[in-house]
């Protein structure tokens, strides 16, 4: 790995803590809304059998909204309900 590419790797990861909402270190647990996050999260709403358009729609939602914060599971999953059910009619 040459100096431009740790370079960018340190920059990202600066980029990441200072997206990241204050209040969240406080909180005793949670997950981080990351790629992994958002890539698990495509992969269960695919295997719940979800519209594909949908799913891309939650995600995207999901993305805008929570990327780089900890998250109790059951927002998110409240967050999820919500926007299907929106989407539905």
């Amino acid at each position: 790995m040459g100096l431009f590419d740790k370079l960018k790797r340190a920059l990202k990861e600066t980029a990441q803590v200072l997206k990241t909402d204050i209040r969240d270190p406080i909180k005793a647990e949670g997950r981080l809304v990351d790629d992994a996050f958002i890539n698990e999260l495509l992969e269960m709403l695919t295997k719940m059998d979800v519209d594909a358009k949908a799913a891309e729609k939650v995600v995207e939602d999901v993305q805008s909204a929570l990327r780089g914060r900890l998250v109790q599971m059951e927002d998110v999953a409240e967050m999820i309900e919500d926007k299907l059910k929106s989407l539905q009619g």
